[in-house]
């Protein structure tokens, strides 16, 4: 999976984010209804942005970076059996193996891209007030390059 986006209005409060969750909720049969991926999210703090897994053995986290969003970058995921890997601009970020990988084969995930504001655990110091510019993702393309086998379903 891969996104391609630019986040050139930045400020408190603004969390974008691309991300993966388990699409049946708690009627997942394996328990692995809080399931989550996520490949970027930014978190009211310009040019801080971090990739996390939920709900596995390697929960909570896989890190964080601060560099230049303001222009376009390629974000990507490379999702194999007991594999993930990170990206940005191509370049590998980070690669998470064995059970913290296998944990997700078999949760139907789904796919969102969303962009919200003041999400309810930001600490108060990261809320919106004068200063947040209005909200500004923009994206050039999502892409999925091939079916994943060992999930089931998209819920």
């Amino acid at each position: 999976f891969e996104f391609r986006a630019s986040f050139p209005e930045q400020g408190k409060g603004m969390f974008p984010a691309m991300w993966f969750y388990g699409s049946r909720g708690s009627a997942t049969p394996n328990g692995k209804g809080s399931a989550e991926i996520d490949l970027f999210e930014m978190f009211g703090v310009q040019d801080h942005w971090a990739t996390a897994l939920h709900g596995g053995p390697a929960s909570p986290g896989v890190g964080s970076q601060s560099e230049d969003t303001h222009d376009w970058h390629t974000y990507g995921m490379l999702w194999e059996p007991d594999l993930l890997q990170f990206y940005r601009d191509q370049e590998l970020l980070y690669t998470v193996t064995g059970p913290g990988a296998s944990y997700y084969n078999d949760v139907p995930m789904a796919i969102r891209v969303n962009f919200a504001m003041d999400a309810p655990w930001f600490d108060a110091s990261r809320h919106s007030d004068s200063s947040t510019p209005s909200m500004q993702m923009q994206i050039d393309y999502i892409r999925q390059y091939a079916e994943l086998p060992f999930v089931t379903g998209t819920g």
